[in-house]
């Protein structure tokens, strides 16, 4: 994130690891209660402390907006997926020497957002995952919540709407990530009434607009899983 002012980067740094905190305590326990409840309960500690000592006025106010504010975050990290996402100053372009991906060659990542398969759907974050581009030209993310459990998302030229470089803040170090954005109906979420009125054929009708967000180890798996999208992409509208 070198690209951004320094304020900018102590925010989205102290956001992330907030973001980071609340996961963890979220999705761990403490003698069978998880420890974001126990957090929880502690903010208000001082509100408990100040009746007890008859401190009323601004100090209990004060006490009680403490422990509003404890339940405020973790209400909007829930809220966000305990992530957000920086983009790049610019978003990612076609080059003349883009080196696309053979079909069948499966990169592991680590992705972010929603997926799914026929029957449910959930939020992941930094999940092992695997890309890959079928010979028809579906690109296809398998990911894997939990070992012997996969959730999948699909896209293709004819649906990717967007790609961009930029940063995943979750936790304390910033996670360098490609943005894909493109419609969907993958899934089982309902169509929001926007989607069910906006007018257009019934195939648009039953799509969503989704972005997953995939983070890569080595800088060369990320270049070729970029070039391959935006190749694909550009013989798209050359066609």
């Amino acid at each position: 994130m070198p690209e951004l002012p320094l304020y900018q980067r102590f925010y989205y740094r102290l956001l992330g690891a907030v973001y980071g905190f609340t996961y963890w305590t979220t999705h761990h326990k403490f003698l069978g209660f998880r420890i974001s409840l126990l957090v929880k309960l502690l903010g208000f500690v001082p509100v408990m402390i100040s009746w007890r000592q008859n401190l009323k006025g601004q100090v209990l106010g004060l006490a009680l907006l403490f422990g509003a504010w404890v339940l405020w975050v973790y209400w909007r990290a829930k809220r966000a997926g305990y992530k957000r996402f920086v983009a790049g100053k610019t978003a990612v372009s076609p080059t003349d020497n883009l080196i696309p991906l053979p079909p069948n060659q499966k990169i592991p990542v680590k992705a972010s957002g929603v997926f799914g398969v026929s029957d449910r759907e959930e939020q992941v974050l930094m999940r092992p995952a695997k890309y890959w581009r079928v010979p028809l030209g579906d690109h296809t993310v398998m990911v894997q919540p939990e070992p012997g459990r996969f959730l999948y998302q699909f896209f293709s030229a004819d649906t990717l709407q967007n790609i961009q470089r930029g940063w995943l803040m979750h936790g304390m170090t910033p996670h360098s990530v490609l943005a894909v954005t493109f419609f969907s109906s993958w899934g089982t979420e309902p169509l929001s009434l926007r989607t069910l009125y906006q007018g257009g054929d019934d195939d648009s009708q039953n799509k969503r607009l989704r972005t997953i967000y995939l983070c890569f180890d080595d800088a060369d798996d990320e270049r070729a899983v970029r070039h391959t999208i935006v190749f694909d992409a550009r013989e798209k509208r050359k066609a």
